[in-house]
């Protein structure tokens, strides 16, 4: 199956500034470092594009092939996800309400060793009981045969 010669990829304000730079700066340097053409779209819903877009084609000149284009859209999917992460971890820092302080538990005044709790819980079960058998949930101990290597591999 080819690789199709152009690929559009959505995006929503502002995120396609981080692709574009200053002065598209940024999507100049890109088509360059992956002979590819990159051009920007606005909407156009009249062609089943209700977002504005990147297109990222082959440049023809150079014939560098598909994976150039494939680098060009990973980057520039990339810079996008970072953009939106960002975006969402402002938002979610402006609209966090810190919790109020909590105060420490107070130290034990009793000395070092296994607490109450870990006193009650059950011992293992022995090594021969059935439970202590490897049944796929846990990992137990399972006694080796004590059968000889034969050398044959198995």
């Amino acid at each position: 199956m080819a690789c199709p010669s152009t690929y559009t990829i959505p995006f929503r304000y502002p995120h396609g500034g981080i692709v574009i730079g200053k002065g598209g700066s940024n999507v100049k340097q890109l088509a360059l470092r992956t002979n590819t053409i990159i051009t920007t779209h606005k909407a156009d819903p009249s062609r089943n594009m209700p977002l504005p877009y990147f297109k990222v084609q082959i440049h023809h000149s150079i014939g560098v092939g598909f994976t150039g284009v494939l680098r060009a859209v990973m980057e520039i999917q990339g810079l996008l996800l970072t953009s939106m992460m960002n975006a969402e971890h402002k938002y979610s820092k402006s609209t966090h309400k810190p919790s109020p302080p909590t105060t420490p538990p107070p130290h034990s005044t009793r000395a070092s060793g296994p607490s109450d709790a870990e006193l009650a819980r059950p011992s293992a079960p022995p090594r021969n009981h059935p439970q202590s058998i490897n049944d796929g949930l846990r990992m137990a101990y399972v006694p080796h045969s004590p059968t000889p290597n034969t050398g044959d591999g198995y």
